[in-house]
């Protein structure tokens, strides 16, 4: 949402991620890619291509994504994510 400023309609990700072999330092395909905001339910990921999985469209907040794959232990970050002083992306 928008304050009538100058904002734009693009969607625009929330968090994008890279999911790499930590042990190669290589794109890993195939994960399985969630993502919770605030605490809540979780939701699949968006896969873009090889390892790179975009996590929401516009969505601010604690931003929890989860990475799993089998054969390889599961990896989680959280990130803050926040509006523009205006209110924009």
């Amino acid at each position: 949402a928008c304050d009538g400023s100058d904002c734009t309609t693009e969607v625009v990700p929330s968090v994008q991620v890279e999911v790499l072999d930590a042990w190669q330092d290589a794109p890993l395909p195939n994960a399985t890619v969630t993502y919770t905001v605030d605490g809540g339910d979780a939701r699949p990921c968006d896969h873009l291509g090889v390892g790179t999985y975009r996590c929401g469209d516009d969505e601010t907040g604690e931003i929890r994504v989860t990475a799993t794959q089998d054969g390889y232990l599961p990896a989680t970050d959280v990130v803050t994510v926040a509006t523009d002083w205006d209110g924009c992306h």
